[in-house]
């Protein structure tokens, strides 16, 4: 891989602290799954556990923490254990140090609704006094009521289970513009078979953490900027399919997905997590969501920036990202998968950084933590290009089969070394000859053809540049049974 060698893609779990680490490979080997697997509900959580912050790269820059992370594994590979084990630590941190209990849930309501009633009653003697400073005075005190009551708020968890991409804004702003879904079972991802592109606009731009707006017919709901987690864990099969789905690639989707795709069903159960790793993790989630807690309560969110060797880290990381787009290289014909990249970097660096340091406003993001997250994100986008560089190639051979079905014929009826040109291979198959020629250099490129060249002399004393394919049917057969 034509990589700089300051960057080299890495793994989700190779790319977690010590904390994270040794429980996603205690769990791991427990459960016999892939540690990558465990580790994305990981990252995932403690996105969700940041509560919306967001870092400033420079003062016109600043990147909100919304990811979209999405497992595929094939069937029975413990997709759904895992995924329990982690979030049991996360839901345990939101009950302890962010929801309330169902007793003060239910004072709160009851508080609510005696100053609702208080006040109607209010706007009801209003509407009926005639006198002008009693109005101003019944006024001032429907106001006073009106702030009381906004502020008997009750704290819902961002953790979102069923819901539909319709109903994505109603879902944020009921939960103050924060928001996740982690699912085993394909979540909202599983549900847009179904939607057409326009109507999941909120989820693209709540990614980008961009206004979003739904109107129904007795609501109207807004949210300036949300934030949304996806860690979905899914079957591979079906997490490929959708991913490879022309219109969500041109909409945007498909370039906004951290995707992982794990190809072994099962791993080897050698070991467990231990008590005091399990603790150790559930002790670090509640830290993240305190300090997120903490920040919220002054009406802002966790505030991160850059040292200023992570500044640099991460100019040279979008310089790497910018050559790797060039004619030839890696990210040529995904530019809009590497067009996220820088992005997606400094929303990693800040999960990386909270499970690697005491947060508070204003955490400084050191150069390690941002080359970790640029490393992971390449990693990312590189199990990306694999998913849609595949889907592309097949869909080369698929238009190929004719040619290639032609050519082993052929190879295997004449003698070893026997060469054809495009006039004698176009004819009985019905192609072109400059549908042929590109079809021949695509099969030329992966060794399945030899090109030779030579000039003849035609009966006119002119020379002409003649071009020879000679088939190769080994790897051409290859082509055909994959």
């Amino acid at each position: 891989m034509p990589y700089s060698n300051v960057f080299s893609p890495c793994s989700p779990a190779t790319s977690l602290p010590k904390i994270p680490s040794d429980y996603v490979y205690g769990l791991a080997s427990e459960l016999g799954v892939s540690a990558d697997l465990v580790a994305v509900p990981v990252l995932a959580a403690t996105a969700t556990l940041l509560m919306g912050g967001t870092c400033e790269v420079s003062p016109s820059f600043v990147v909100g923490s919304s990811l979209y992370f999405a497992a595929g594994a094939p069937p029975s590979s413990g997709k759904t254990p895992c995924l329990e084990r982690v979030m049991a630590l996360a839901t345990q941190s939101l009950k302890k140090n962010y929801l309330l209990s169902p007793e003060e849930v239910q004072e709160r309501i009851s508080i609510r609704e005696v100053e609702s009633a208080r006040l109607k009653a209010l706007e009801r003697a209003a509407a009926k006094e005639e006198d002008v400073n009693a109005r101003a005075l019944l006024a001032r005190e429907h106001s006073e009521l009106q702030g009381r009551i906004n502020r008997i708020v009750i704290p819902q968890s961002p953790l979102m289970a069923q819901f539909t991409p319709y109903s994505i804004v109603k879902e944020l702003v009921a939960r103050d513009g924060i928001g996740s879904n982690i699912n085993a079972e394909g979540g909202v991802l599983a549900e847009l078979y179904s939607v057409s592109p326009e109507k999941i606009r909120p989820l693209l731009s709540a990614w980008s953490s961009e206004e979003i707006s739904d109107v129904t017919k007795k609501h109207a709901f807004f949210h300036p900027n949300p934030t949304f987690i996806m860690g979905i864990l899914w079957q591979d099969q079906p997490l490929i399919k959708l991913l490879r789905v022309p219109k969500y690639r041109e909409n945007g989707l498909v370039a906004r997905i951290l995707p992982l795709i794990i190809t072994d069903a099962k791993f080897s159960r050698y070991g467990f997590v231990s008590s005091d790793s399990e603790r150790e993790l559930g002790s670090l989630f509640s830290r993240i969501l305190c300090a997120s807690v903490a920040a919220k309560s002054s009406g802002e969110s966790l505030k991160f920036t850059l040292s200023d060797a992570a500044a640099d880290c991460f100019s040279l990381f979008r310089v790497c990202v910018d050559k790797l787009i060039e004619p030839g290289n890696l990210f040529e014909g995904f530019k809009d998968v590497a067009g996220k990249l820088d992005l997606q970097a400094i929303k990693l660096a800040m999960v990386l950084h909270a499970l690697r340091s005491p947060l508070a406003s204003g955490s400084l993001i050191e150069r390690d933590t941002m080359h970790g997250a640029c490393n992971l994100a390449l990693y990312f986008a590189e199990q990306m290009i694999k998913v849609l560089g595949t889907a592309e190639e097949n869909a080369v051979v698929e238009e190929c089969k004719p040619l290639i079905k032609l050519l082993i014929q052929w190879g295997m009826t004449n003698p070893l070394g026997t060469v054809f040109n495009v006039g004698q291979l176009k004819r009985p198959i019905g192609f072109s000859k400059a549908k042929c020629d590109r079809l021949l250099f695509w099969l030329a490129q992966r060794k399945a053809v030899n090109r030779s060249e030579a000039w003849l002399n035609k009966p006119d004393g002119k020379a002409v540049l003649m071009e020879w394919w000679e088939p190769i049917v080994p790897v051409l057969n290859s082509l055909v049974n994959e």
